[in-house]
């Protein structure tokens, strides 16, 4: 009896943990039947004021106006090339500049607009949205050339990226306009499918001419001191391009296939050479841009060598050309100033500006960025004003003090402030956060934490049976 006692003690036990396992379980649909996988946030463009190429500059900024006027929101998906030319939010800044040197000072200046938003879904190399923008010099239009910069993702800084603004081609050592390159197209054929996949897993390998170099449009790529080894999964007739730079010589390769990821099972599969074509490297970096691009054969040369260095092996392949994985560029104006000794003059600089968008509220935020801090550069920095046309409302800023008026907000100051600038502007006062995000990362983690459930119940459980085991051995 006492036997049947303590069985029905364990069984009720069991049966405890058990119910408790299931409920945990139970409860995650419940959490995710909210989530929603379409995007919801975008990144914009981030733009900063005009910036002086030399180091010793006399000139001082008596004052700057900027002047935001954000009179529409740009549309996500629906938004094309044609309608970009109505598109009218821009941002326009007013310097007040000042010689005190008692000599002409001729001056180079870039002011840096951004890069194209990310929610752009089309090319953008034939697209100029600056056209109806200009720059004036107290009142006179002045001449502008549109330059374009690698920048990737990274924080923009002033002295590093004025720096990739060059006039001739860019030469390293090894990258030269003359450097021999040659892009070898492989065709994968006769592969073992996985049953799961309907493909196969490779190993690829590239050996190298002694000091060539390589990168191209297969994913994975791992370097090596005499090659390049990448792995991934394959289809039937898959085709990709590499492209071996610093050499005209034909690289061996060899090639190994598998039933899975593991590399644990091989199977069959042929891949081989089925073009060539040689290259010198600029004809190379100029074969990624479209015909039609905006971009001059310099700007983009220089870009694509930019890009390389800092990410060789990673390419991507948009409507058919490749670039680098994370390749974007910068925008700037470039132009030119000249000051009399003791002149004053008055600069207007205007462009688009593009808000990052979070599409996580109801309806949507939308955040205008501006760098402040390159500004420093200036041998002097006057009063500081922002203004900002708009009829949404102000949710945040980064500058405290700003004030309501019967256009939208303005902000004044002594003096450049430190830090940024950035403020999001709504539709709605009070617009609602989607709590389609928060299901989606509170399903996240509860995938992550079941299996420390899981483990720590089964320890719990082990342990009171070990204790009631050594009880039961105790009364015996």
């Amino acid at each position: 009896m006492k036997t049947c006692g303590r069985v029905l003690k364990y069984k009720t036990l069991l049966t405890f943990i058990a119910v408790a396992l299931c409920a945990a379980v139970l409860v995650v649909p419940s959490v995710t039947a909210k989530a929603n996988s379409a995007q919801k946030d975008w990144s914009g463009s981030k733009g900063s004021g005009a910036l002086v190429t030399d180091e010793n500059c006399p000139v001082t900024v008596e004052s700057e106006l900027l002047t935001f006027n954000v009179n529409e929101f740009p549309q996500i998906y629906e938004q094309t090339e044609d309608e970009l030319s109505e598109y009218g939010a821009s941002v326009t800044a007013s310097y007040s500049f000042y010689n005190p040197a008692d000599y002409t000072v001729d001056m180079n200046l870039v002011f840096p607009f951004g890069t194209y938003p990310d929610y752009f879904y089309f090319d953008t190399g034939e697209l100029d949205d600056t056209q109806k923008y200009e720059i004036t010099v107290d009142g006179e239009k002045a001449e502008r050339k549109l330059r374009h910069t690698y920048c990737g993702y990274y924080e923009f800084s002033a002295d590093e990226d004025i720096a990739k603004i060059r006039d001739e081609y860019a030469e390293d050592g090894f990258f030269s306009p003359h450097t021999e390159a040659v892009k070898y197209t492989f065709k994968f054929e006769n592969i073992g499918f996985s049953s799961e996949r309907g493909q196969s897993y490779y190993e690829f390998e590239i050996f190298l001419p002694q000091g060539a170099r390589a990168f191209g449009s297969l994913f994975g790529y791992e370097g090596k001191a005499d090659g390049t080894k990448v792995r991934g999964w394959v289809s039937e007739g898959d085709v990709y391009d590499i492209y071996v730079v610093g050499s005209y010589e034909l690289p061996r390769f060899d090639c190994k296939f598998y039933k899975d990821a593991h590399r644990n099972v091989k199977t069959h599969g042929n891949v081989g050479i089925i073009n060539s074509y040689k290259y010198d490297f600029e004809s190379l970096a100029l074969s990624f841009r479209d015909e039609n691009s905006t971009v001059s054969d310099i700007d983009w040369y220089n870009a694509v060598l930019d890009a390389i260095k800092v990410n060789s092996f990673s390419f991507y392949k948009p409507d058919g050309r490749f670039l680098p994985s994370g390749f974007r560029l910068m925008r700037w104006y470039e132009y030119s100033l000249t000051l009399a000794p003791g002149e004053r003059v008055v600069n207007e600089v205007s462009a688009p500006v593009y808000p990052d968008i979070n599409g996580y509220y109801t309806p949507s935020v939308f955040t205008y960025r501006y760098l402040l801090s390159p500004a420093k550069c200036w041998a002097e920095f006057g009063d500081f004003e922002v203004i900002i046309n708009t009829p949404y409302y102000l949710l945040d800023g980064s500058l405290e003090g700003m004030e309501k008026t019967e256009f939208g907000y303005r902000f004044s100051a002594e003096t450049l402030p430190d830090g940024e600038l950035d403020f999001t502007l709504c539709a709605s006062e009070n617009p609602a956060r989607d709590k389609s995000g928060f299901g989606l990362y509170t399903f996240i983690i509860i995938m992550l934490t079941l299996p420390i459930v899981y483990l720590a119940a089964l320890f719990i459980t082990a342990v009171v049976l070990a204790v009631m085991y050594i009880r039961r051995k105790k009364q015996h």
